[in-house]
Order: structure tokens, then C-alpha cells, then sequence
């Protein structure tokens, strides 16, 4: 309830000084454990003239069992972001070493008239990143979509009695859909590399007799 300190002051018979506490807000939440050890030297040691004195304490100490649910699902976020991590870069390695394989003729015939391994391995990662680009630039629009309509219309409802809001929250940031890419796409060209190995294991000679 937002009411006039005045009505505070006549129901609790507190006099014209007193309150029930002060709150100091902070630009920097990474910070808020040194601010209130700052606090708390400057204010939270000294007594009062009535013989008491302020108690300083932080947001993350008054509701820990908001901040525990948080740290809950900042983990959920890191299982699913790994899970996601692994079956994409799974994916990608098959369906290399399935287009390798595939085209196993063709890279004994590259061999044959010159072409290096390294040359033809960076057909392959060229191809590859071709694919990965066109993928992570769909998702990305899937993505933006799905995020835009949850974070406007609220459409994936929560039991707010579990999880203390009612809708799934979005967080629509720039800086996150960057870092998101680039890190997937480093992660998964890093991860092409091995099934490329395949390509020296290839005998041209082989390949072309049973042509």
C-alpha cells in the first residue's frame, strides 16, 4: 500500500523522526554484497540515542527463498543450453561424415588430379558453415517471433503459487542473441574438424577402381 507517512505514523504512535527503515537502491546488483559491508560500517555499528540501532541488511538476505529459486533455474538454463549444445554439434557431425561419405568418389577424384586434403577438407567446413549460417539465421527469426509474442501477450501461463509470477518472462537483449550465435557458431565449425579427418583416410585409388 502506498499511503502518506503521516497514517503510518498515527497507527504504529511513531513520532515525527521515525520510520521503519531506509532503502538504498544500487546501479550494479554484482556489487551488492561489498555495498552492504559498506553500509553497514557507516551505519549498521553505531547506536542510537534510545540505546538501539540500525539493522542492515540486503535484499538477497531479506528474501532467500527468491534468490534460491532463481540460482534453480539459472541452472536449468545451463543444462538446457549444454543439452542443446551437444545434440546440435552431434547433428552436424553426422550429417558431415554422412556428406563425406557420400562424396567419397569425388574427393578420390579431387586427389588424383592434386587436390590436397587440406583443400578438400575446406570444401567441406565451407559447406558446413554455409548450412550452419542459414540455420542459426532461421532460428534467429523463429526465435525473435516466439520471444515477441511471450514477452507482449504472455501466452505460457506459470502456477504462480511455484514459480511467484504467473507468465514466462522474456528477456528480449541484443547483446544475448549475439553472444548466443557466435559462441554456437564457433562451438560447432570447431567441432567439423574431426570428421574431416576422414578425408586423408581416403585412398583415391580405392575409390576410383570400385567406381
Amino acid at each position: 500500500i502506498l499511503a502518506d507517512i503521516g497514517h503510518v505514523r498515527k497507527l504504529y504512535n511513531w513520532s515525527a523522526d521515525q520510520i521503519s527503515g531506509f532503502e538504498i537502491l544500487i546501479d550494479d546488483y554484482k556489487h551488492i554484497a561489498d555495498l552492504t559491508e559498506i553500509v553497514r560500517d557507516i551505519s549498521g555499528f553505531d547506536f542510537l540515542p534510545d540505546g538501539s540501532r540500525l539493522r542492515v541488511i540486503n535484499i538477497m538476505e531479506k528474501f532467500p527463498q527468491i534468490f534460491s529459486w532463481l540460482s534453480l533455474l539459472d541452472m536449468n538454463v545451463i543444462v538446457i543450453l549444454i543439452l542443446m549444445s551437444v545434440i546440435a554439434v552431434i547433428n552436424m557431425i553426422s550429417g558431415l561424415i554422412i556428406l563425406i561419405l557420400d562424396r567419397t568418389n569425388s574427393i578420390g577424384l579431387l586427389k588424383v588430379i592434386g587436390a590436397s586434403n587440406k583443400m578438400i577438407r575446406n570444401i567441406f567446413l565451407y559447406q558446413s558453415l554455409f548450412l550452419i549460417l542459414k540455420g542459426l539465421i532461421i532460428g534467429n527469426i523463429i526465435a525473435a517471433f516466439i520471444c515477441g509474442l511471450e514477452d507482449k501477450y504472455h501466452l505460457i501461463k506459470l502456477d504462480q503459487s511455484s514459480y511467484f509470477i504467473n507468465y514466462v518472462p522474456v528477456n528480449l537483449t541484443l547483446s544475448i542473441f549475439i553472444f548466443t550465435n557466435i559462441a554456437s557458431l564457433v562451438l560447432i565449425v570447431f567441432s567439423m574438424l574431426l570428421p574431416t579427418l576422414l578425408i586423408s583416410k581416403i585412398d583415391p585409388v580405392k575409390t576410383l577402381r570400385y567406381d
